[in-house]
């Protein structure tokens, strides 16, 4: 079936292709009667512009859109589903798209959302990236939340506590286990939440006075770049007792490349990730784990855009409590 096009639209009511592009862009000085002749000619024959001829009389798009910083992290996978399937629940699309942490890119791809136009936008701040685009969008009434990593200043966040996973991570390793000489692998080094959890664990270790925070080794989070910073921290000969990985996905590299050089988890090593992922379940050894809860952190932000597009008023700063998930790769053997 040949595509309807705005040629037949404006044929059809009686109006110039130009008058007609006007309508569906909602510009120009028209009569009403001719913008109401248009769009129901719009309604009529199915033709589709931009948003739709829905859109062009709500003036809402029913899209949301959610800018991460790579989607193969599980972590926003895992936060992208849980967004979504709220969303949709309520007739909204959600556009994803990445930055790869790029402070051009996220700007770029910020910036095309608003011009969209979204509803309202869920985001990823960039490490060490400004945040001009966000205060724009909620400047043209477009409601825009920042997860996982905290922006500057009074734009709205939602996240976990860095800081009380550190401190649940580092008591966890040198009280129940009586680990002495830690290592911090991976995390952006200008990420915020790299920086609060680092803190926390040195202030934990601060005030045992036989331990130590031997070494940090700071990189992106993935597969990737775990298996390098994996080998990294075996070639820098580094006598080490445990290991606080940035991300789950780090801790399955940095297993993995322990296993491959004869050094048993949790046995010699204690290693514990940060995100919740449900991989850490079935890893071998199962993961010990900071959970964030991705999916819910996406539930979360997904009814604080719907609320605030609906002009509901929402908090600025919602700090989600992360629990420790504690299984075999930190020593611990709970019970199945």
């Amino acid at each position: 079936m040949r595509r309807v096009t705005l040629k037949d639209v404006a044929k059809r009511a009686g109006v110039s292709l130009s008058a007609a592009s006007l309508v569906v862009r909602g510009t120009g000085r028209l009569s009403e009667d001719t913008r109401q002749r248009v769009l129901t000619v719009i309604d009529d024959l199915g033709y589709v512009y931009h948003r739709g001829a829905a859109t062009l009389r709500t003036q809402k798009s029913s899209v949301i859109g959610f800018v991460v910083t790579n989607v193969s992290n599980p972590f926003f996978a895992e936060m992208a589903l849980g967004l979504e399937r709220t969303l949709s629940g309520s007739g909204y699309l959600t556009v994803l798209t990445n930055t790869f942490d790029n402070a051009e890119r996220f700007d770029h791809v910020a910036r095309t959302m608003l011009e969209y136009p979204v509803d309202a936008l869920v985001y990823v701040p960039v490490a060490g990236g400004d945040l001009t685009f966000a205060e724009g969008g909620l400047a043209v009434g477009v409601p825009a939340l920042a997860v996982t990593r905290q922006p500057d200043g009074a734009l709205p966040f939602l996240g976990p506590d860095d800081r009380h996973g550190g401190r649940l991570i580092a008591s966890h390793l040198i009280d129940v286990h009586g680990r002495r000489r830690l290592v911090y692998l991976g995390g952006p080094a200008t990420a915020g939440p790299r920086s609060q959890r680092v803190e926390s664990v040195m202030d934990v270790v601060a005030a045992h006075p036989d331990t130590e925070l031997v070494a940090q080794f700071p990189g992106e989070t993935s597969i990737e770049s775990g298996i390098e910073l994996a080998g990294q921290l075996l070639a820098a000969g580094l006598d080490f007792d445990a290991v606080v990985c940035h991300s789950d996905v780090v801790a399955f590299a940095l297993c993995h490349a322990l296993w491959g050089r004869g050094v048993s988890v949790p046995e010699s090593v204690s290693v514990v990730g940060f995100d919740g992922l449900a991989e850490g379940a079935v890893f071998e050894p199962s993961l010990t784990t900071v959970s964030a809860a991705p999916a819910d952190l996406g539930r979360r932000a997904a009814e604080w855009v719907m609320a605030a597009v609906d002009e509901r008023n929402q908090p600025r700063r919602t700090v989600v409590e992360p629990v420790l998930v504690v299984r075999r790769s930190c020593g611990c053997c709970p019970a199945e």
